[in-house]
Protein backbone atom coordinates (compact mmCIF):
# COMPACT_ATOMS: atom_id res chain seq x y z
CA UNK A 1 0.00 0.00 0.00
CA UNK A 2 1.32 3.62 -1.07
CA UNK A 3 2.50 5.29 2.14
CA UNK A 4 0.17 8.35 1.22
CA UNK A 5 -2.87 6.28 0.89
CA UNK A 6 -1.86 4.46 4.26
CA UNK A 7 -1.76 8.45 5.67
CA UNK A 8 -4.91 8.59 4.35
CA UNK A 9 -6.62 5.94 5.94
CA UNK A 10 -4.77 7.01 9.53
CA UNK A 11 -6.43 10.47 9.23
CA UNK A 12 -9.63 8.75 8.68
CA UNK A 13 -9.33 6.53 11.43
CA UNK A 14 -7.84 9.92 13.75
CA UNK A 15 -10.81 12.25 12.76
CA UNK A 16 -13.76 10.09 12.30
CA UNK A 17 -12.57 8.59 16.02
CA UNK A 18 -12.44 12.41 17.30
CA UNK A 19 -15.56 13.31 15.68
CA UNK A 20 -17.72 10.06 16.75
CA UNK A 21 -16.77 10.83 20.22
CA UNK A 22 -17.62 14.22 20.21
CA UNK A 23 -21.19 13.08 18.49
CA UNK A 24 -21.61 10.63 21.12
CA UNK A 25 -20.67 12.87 23.85
CA UNK A 26 -22.77 15.67 22.98
CA UNK A 27 -25.96 13.29 22.54
CA UNK A 28 -25.22 12.26 25.86
CA UNK A 29 -24.25 14.99 27.97
CA UNK A 30 -26.42 18.01 26.47
CA UNK A 31 -29.76 16.26 25.20
CA UNK A 32 -32.30 16.40 28.31
CA UNK A 33 -34.65 13.74 28.47
CA UNK A 34 -34.92 9.86 29.56
CA UNK A 35 -36.04 6.97 27.26
CA UNK A 36 -37.95 7.60 24.69
CA UNK A 37 -38.06 11.24 25.67
CA UNK A 38 -34.90 12.27 24.41
CA UNK A 39 -35.61 11.29 20.97
CA UNK A 40 -37.81 14.54 21.24
CA UNK A 41 -35.31 16.84 21.27
CA UNK A 42 -34.49 18.43 18.30
CA UNK A 43 -30.69 18.09 18.66
CA UNK A 44 -30.50 14.11 18.81
CA UNK A 45 -30.27 13.72 15.18
CA UNK A 46 -28.11 16.83 14.30
CA UNK A 47 -25.44 15.03 17.52
CA UNK A 48 -25.97 11.35 16.71
CA UNK A 49 -25.44 12.04 12.69
CA UNK A 50 -22.26 13.90 13.65
CA UNK A 51 -21.22 10.99 15.53
CA UNK A 52 -22.73 8.33 12.36
CA UNK A 53 -20.51 10.59 10.27
CA UNK A 54 -17.26 10.00 12.49
CA UNK A 55 -18.06 6.19 12.61
CA UNK A 56 -18.37 6.20 8.71
CA UNK A 57 -15.12 8.03 8.57
CA UNK A 58 -13.54 4.94 10.79
CA UNK A 59 -15.26 2.30 8.33
CA UNK A 60 -13.31 4.19 4.95
CA UNK A 61 -10.28 4.06 7.07
CA UNK A 62 -10.70 0.63 8.58
CA UNK A 63 -8.85 -1.06 5.03
CA UNK A 64 -5.18 0.84 6.42
CA UNK A 65 -4.98 -1.58 9.25
CA UNK A 66 -4.79 -4.29 6.67
CA UNK A 67 -1.51 -2.52 5.07
CA UNK A 68 0.38 -3.94 8.75
CA UNK A 69 -0.15 -7.93 8.43
CA UNK A 70 2.85 -8.80 8.01
CA UNK A 71 3.42 -12.87 9.22
CA UNK A 72 0.02 -12.94 10.81
CA UNK A 73 -2.27 -12.63 7.79
CA UNK A 74 -4.98 -14.52 8.99
CA UNK A 75 -5.10 -13.31 12.43
CA UNK A 76 -5.02 -9.68 11.44
CA UNK A 77 -7.40 -10.27 8.52
CA UNK A 78 -9.84 -12.39 10.85
CA UNK A 79 -9.35 -9.20 13.18
CA UNK A 80 -10.13 -6.99 10.48
CA UNK A 81 -13.37 -8.65 9.37
CA UNK A 82 -14.92 -8.79 12.67
CA UNK A 83 -14.11 -5.14 13.55
CA UNK A 84 -15.03 -4.17 11.11
CA UNK A 85 -18.51 -6.21 10.27
CA UNK A 86 -19.58 -5.49 14.19
CA UNK A 87 -18.65 -1.79 12.94
CA UNK A 88 -20.88 -1.37 10.31
CA UNK A 89 -23.55 -3.23 12.42
CA UNK A 90 -24.00 -1.89 15.16
CA UNK A 91 -22.06 2.01 14.73
CA UNK A 92 -23.18 2.49 11.32
CA UNK A 93 -26.36 0.70 11.07
CA UNK A 94 -27.77 0.93 14.51
CA UNK A 95 -26.69 4.66 14.88
CA UNK A 96 -28.69 5.35 11.89
CA UNK A 97 -31.64 3.83 13.59
CA UNK A 98 -30.68 6.05 16.60
CA UNK A 99 -30.29 9.42 15.14
CA UNK A 100 -32.81 9.22 12.24
CA UNK A 101 -35.44 6.57 12.51
CA UNK A 102 -36.42 6.47 16.25
CA UNK A 103 -36.88 10.51 16.60
CA UNK A 104 -39.30 10.17 13.70
CA UNK A 105 -41.49 7.18 15.29
CA UNK A 106 -40.75 8.96 18.49
CA UNK A 107 -43.38 12.06 16.44
CA UNK A 108 -45.60 9.81 15.12
CA UNK A 109 -47.26 7.77 17.35
CA UNK A 110 -44.31 6.58 19.85
CA UNK A 111 -41.40 3.91 19.35
CA UNK A 112 -42.57 0.06 20.13
CA UNK A 113 -42.22 -1.36 23.72
CA UNK A 114 -39.99 -4.41 21.88
CA UNK A 115 -37.31 -3.99 18.86
CA UNK A 116 -37.55 -5.56 15.93
CA UNK A 117 -37.72 -10.04 16.15
CA UNK A 118 -34.39 -10.27 14.94
CA UNK A 119 -32.42 -7.57 16.17
CA UNK A 120 -31.14 -9.46 18.92
CA UNK A 121 -29.69 -11.96 16.92
CA UNK A 122 -28.25 -8.87 14.55
CA UNK A 123 -26.84 -7.15 17.97
CA UNK A 124 -25.30 -10.96 19.39
CA UNK A 125 -23.81 -11.04 15.71
CA UNK A 126 -22.07 -8.00 15.74
CA UNK A 127 -21.14 -8.32 19.20
CA UNK A 128 -19.03 -11.61 18.42
CA UNK A 129 -17.37 -9.98 15.88
CA UNK A 130 -16.05 -7.39 18.10
CA UNK A 131 -14.71 -9.98 20.32
CA UNK A 132 -13.43 -12.44 18.17
CA UNK A 133 -11.70 -9.16 15.86
CA UNK A 134 -10.28 -7.85 18.71
CA UNK A 135 -8.82 -10.75 20.00
CA UNK A 136 -7.28 -12.03 16.70
CA UNK A 137 -6.50 -8.31 15.93
CA UNK A 138 -4.91 -8.20 18.77
CA UNK A 139 -2.89 -11.49 18.74
CA UNK A 140 -2.01 -10.92 15.12
CA UNK A 141 -0.55 -7.50 16.30
CA UNK A 142 1.84 -8.70 18.74
CA UNK A 143 2.77 -11.57 16.46
CA UNK A 144 3.92 -9.16 13.80
CA UNK A 145 5.87 -6.88 16.60
CA UNK A 146 4.82 -3.54 14.38
CA UNK A 147 2.30 -1.41 16.47
CA UNK A 148 4.34 0.49 19.70
CA UNK A 149 3.75 0.37 23.62
CA UNK A 150 2.00 -2.72 23.51
CA UNK A 151 -1.16 -1.55 21.69
CA UNK A 152 -2.22 -4.88 20.27
CA UNK A 153 -1.69 -6.62 23.88
CA UNK A 154 -3.68 -3.92 25.29
CA UNK A 155 -6.55 -4.57 22.68
CA UNK A 156 -6.62 -8.40 22.97
CA UNK A 157 -6.48 -10.63 25.94
CA UNK A 158 -5.83 -13.43 23.26
CA UNK A 159 -1.92 -12.37 23.35
CA UNK A 160 -1.81 -13.70 26.72
CA UNK A 161 -2.29 -17.02 25.77
CA UNK A 162 0.62 -17.12 23.16
CA UNK A 163 3.12 -19.73 24.60
CA UNK A 164 6.00 -17.47 23.62
CA UNK A 165 4.92 -14.27 25.58
CA UNK A 166 6.95 -14.33 28.60
CA UNK A 167 7.12 -10.29 29.73
CA UNK A 168 4.97 -8.27 32.02
CA UNK A 169 4.21 -4.91 31.33
CA UNK A 170 1.89 -1.89 32.31
CA UNK A 171 -0.49 -2.21 29.48
CA UNK A 172 -0.77 -5.82 30.31
CA UNK A 173 -0.73 -6.88 33.91
CA UNK A 174 -0.86 -10.75 32.96
CA UNK A 175 1.63 -12.19 30.97
CA UNK A 176 1.79 -11.25 27.51
CA UNK A 177 3.74 -10.24 24.42
CA UNK A 178 4.41 -6.53 25.27
CA UNK A 179 7.81 -6.95 24.43
CA UNK A 180 7.52 -8.08 21.34
CA UNK A 181 4.67 -5.54 20.65
CA UNK A 182 7.20 -2.60 21.69
CA UNK A 183 9.51 -3.34 19.42
CA UNK A 184 9.63 -1.16 16.16
CA UNK A 185 9.42 -3.33 13.05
Amino acid sequence: MDSTLKRLGGWALIIGTIVATLGYLAAGLLVHGTDDARYADPAWPVYNGIAVGGDVLIVLGLPVLLSFRGRSRVLVTIGYVGFFAAMVMLNVGEGVIEAFVKPYLASHGGIPASGPTGFTVFEAVALVGVVAGRSAWGSGSCARARYPGGSGCSASAGCSARPDCTARSPCCPTTSCSSRCSRSG
